[in-house]
C-alpha cells in the first residue's frame, strides 16, 4: 500500500484481518499469515488455498480453478509536521487467475491392523476405494469356510474383521519365561484377486498369560510344553520328563501335557532358605552308553520348579453336626393315573373294552365296577374311593344325579346299598391296595319313584390330603367298617376342593330281557 501523503510518519498500530474481523497474531500463525512493513509498503502475505477463502470451478475445455480471499487492513500513523493520528482500514478482495487442476485418480490401498487381548487375537482389514478385491489367505492357505466360523469372520461393504483364539492350530508359539508369557504369532496374507500381486504379509505378535506349572500341595506337579516356532520339528508326543519313562499324560500336536509326583520321574529337591525346591526339566532326550542326552535336532528344554515352604501354618474350617434322626423319605408330588372299568361278572376277570359302549343291561343285573391305580409300584399307596354318584347325562353336575358312594362308604339313604368286594393278589392284580371293586344294583336309579329305563354314567373322585389329620378320606375306604386302615400314607397336595373326576361310558336299562 503506497502512502497516502509525502513526508515523514511513524506508524503507531497496525492489524490484519478477514471479512472486516481483526486477527490476532495466534491466530495469524495458526492460518499462516503475515503482515510486515518496509519504508514504502506494508506487505501481507496469505496462503492461497487457506481456510478464510474459498475455490471456485471454472470448465471450459478444461478444469480450472480460482481461489478467492478478502483481507483487511487496519493502520493508525502520526504526522510529524502536524502531529495529527490518521486512521486507515480497508476491505480488499483478492481473486486469483485461473489455475489448470487436471483430475487425477488415486487407487486407495487397504489397510489391515491387529490388536489382542489376553485371549484373543482381533484384526481389522479397511477396504480401499476398489471394495474387497484382495483374498485373505493364512499359512499362504485360502480361508476356508470351517475357518471363517471359527475365526468369526464379519464383513460388510467397508470392513472385515476376524477374531482368533491364541490356542488356535493357525498360530505360533514362543515362550519367555522370564515374563511367563508365551509370544504368538499370526500369519496372514493378502493377495489382490485380479493380478495375484501381494498386497500384505501380515504377521501379529501379542504376549498372552499362560500357567505352564502348577504345584499342588499334596506332592502333585502339572506341567504344560507348547509346540514353540523355533524348534519346528518337535513333536509334543516325544518329550519326556528327565527319567524317560515318564511320558505325557497328554499330548497333541501342539501341546503335551505332564502330572507327576515330587519323589518321582528324577525330580530333585533343594533346600533354599525356608523354601523346597523340586526341580525337573522336560525336552527329547536319547541315551548313550549310560547318559542320558538332549537331542541335538531337538534342542527343547523347559525347566520345572515348585517351591515349598518348610515350616507353614495353614488353617483349615471343619464343621460337625451330628445327626441324630435317621435318614427319613419324604412324600414327593406328582400324578398317579387311575382307571375305572366295568366288568361283565362278579369275577372281575373279562372287562367291557371301549368299542362295547354303551353297555345293555337290565334291571335285574347289578353292575361290578373296578376303579385301579395303574402305573405305580409303591405298595405304601391306597386307593381311596371318596364319592360315586351316576347322571343321566354326560355332564357331571347334571341333574338327576344318584349318589352311589359318600364320604368313602355305601350311600344309607339307598334301599338297595352299594357292596365293596375284596380284593385279592392274582397274576393280574400285584397290590390290592391299589384296587377297589364295588357293585350297584340297578334300581337304584330311580326318578320321582319311578325306576328309570335310559342311560346312565357314573363318575368318581378321589382325594387325599395327609397333612390336613381333621380329614377322615385318608383313613381308609370307609373307616367305620374297616377301623385298620388308618394308617395310609396318601398323596401330597391332593386337596378335597379340587378333586379328580374318572367316569365310565354309558349304560342302557332296559326292564326285562
Amino acid at each position: 500500500v503506497t502512502p497516502l501523503q509525502d513526508g515523514s510518519v511513524k506508524i503507531l498500530e497496525m492489524y490484519m484481518g478477514i471479512n472486516g474481523q481483526r486477527l490476532d497474531r495466534r491466530q495469524m500463525a495458526a492460518r499462516g499469515y503475515a503482515l510486515s512493513a518496509t519504508d514504502f509498503h506494508i506487505v501481507v502475505e496469505i496462503p492461497v488455498g487457506s481456510p478464510d477463502g474459498y475455490n471456485k470451478v471454472s470448465v471450459w475445455y478444461a478444469y480450472h480453478i480460482t481461489y478467492t480471499v478478502e483481507p483487511m487492513l487496519e493502520v493508525m500513523w502520526r504526522a510529524e509536521r502536524s502531529h495529527e493520528d490518521t486512521r486507515y482500514k480497508i476491505l480488499f478482495p483478492i481473486t486469483t487467475p485461473l489455475m489448470p487442476r487436471p483430475p487425477q485418480a488415486v487407487d486407495l490401498l487397504p489397510t489391515i491392523k491387529g490388536t489382542c487381548d489376553q485371549h484373543l487375537f482381533y484384526i481389522e482389514v479397511t477396504f480401499g476405494n476398489q471394495g474387497k478385491n484382495f483374498e485373505t489367505l493364512i499359512e499362504y492357505k485360502p480361508l476356508t469356510p470351517e475357518l471363517e466360523q471359527e475365526f468369526r469372520l464379519q464383513e460388510n461393504e467397508t470392513h472385515l474383521t476376524l477374531v482368533v483364539p491364541f490356542t488356535a492350530k493357525q498360530t505360533a508359539f514362543e515362550v519367555e519365561f522370564r515374563n511367563i508369557t508365551n509370544d504368538l504369532e499370526l500369519p496372514l496374507t493378502f493377495f489382490f484377486m485380479t493380478n495375484n500381486w501381494m498386497l500384505a504379509d501380515f504377521f501379529l505378535s501379542c504376549n498372552f498369560p499362560l500357567r505352564t506349572t502348577m504345584c499342588y500341595p499334596n506332592g502333585t506337579i502339572t506341567a504344560l510344553a507348547a509346540k514353540v516356532e523355533s524348534v519346528p520339528n518337535l513333536i509334543p508326543g516325544w518329550l519326556t520328563l528327565k527319567d524317560k519313562s515318564c511320558k505325557p499324560f497328554f499330548s497333541d500336536d501342539r501341546f503335551a501335557y505332564f502330572s507327576f509326583g515330587v519323589d518321582s520321574c528324577g525330580t530333585t529337591r533343594t533346600f533354599f532358605d525356608n523354601y523346597m525346591i523340586y526341580q525337573n526339566e522336560i525336552g527329547h532326550y536319547y541315551t548313550n552308553r549310560g547318559n542320558t542326552y538332549l537331542h541335538p535336532s531337538l534342542l527343547h528344554r523347559q525347566t520345572v520348579s515348585c517351591y515349598y515352604m518348610i515350616n507353614d501354618t495353614r488353617t483349615v474350617k471343619f464343621g460337625y453336626k451330628s445327626h441324630s434322626t435317621y435318614p427319613s423319605a419324604e412324600i414327593g408330588i406328582g400324578q398317579l393315573d387311575v382307571q375305572m372299568r366295568l366288568a361283565q361278572d362278579s369275577s372281575y376277570s373279562y372287562f367291557y373294552q371301549a368299542e362295547d359302549y354303551p353297555v345293555v343291561t337290565y334291571l335285574r343285573q347289578p353292575l361290578y365296577f373296578e376303579v385301579a391305580l395303574t402305573r405305580s409300584n409303591d405298595p405304601s399307596l391306597e386307593l381311596i374311593l371318596e364319592s360315586c354318584w351316576a347322571t343321566a347325562y354326560e355332564d357331571s353336575s347334571s341333574q338327576p344325579s344318584w349318589d352311589v358312594i359318600v364320604n368313602t362308604c355305601e350311600n344309607k339313604e339307598d334301599s338297595h346299598v352299594t357292596l365293596f368286594h375284596p380284593v385279592t393278589a392274582d397274576a393280574r392284580v400285584n397290590i390290592p391296595s391299589h384296587f377297589k371293586r364295588f357293585s350297584i344294583n340297578m334300581f337304584t336309579f330311580t326318578k320321582d319313584d319311578v325306576i328309570l329305563k335310559d342311560e346312565v354314567q357314573g363318575f368318581y373322585t378321589m382325594v387325599c390330603d395327609i397333612n390336613d389329620t381333621s380329614e377322615d378320606i385318608c383313613r381308609g375306604q370307609c373307616p367305620r367298617r374297616s377301623p385298620g386302615i388308618s394308617g395310609f400314607q396318601g398323596i401330597k397336595g391332593l386337596k378335597s376342593e379340587q378333586p379328580r373326576r374318572i367316569s365310565t361310558g354309558p349304560v342302557h336299562l332296559f326292564s326285562s330281557k
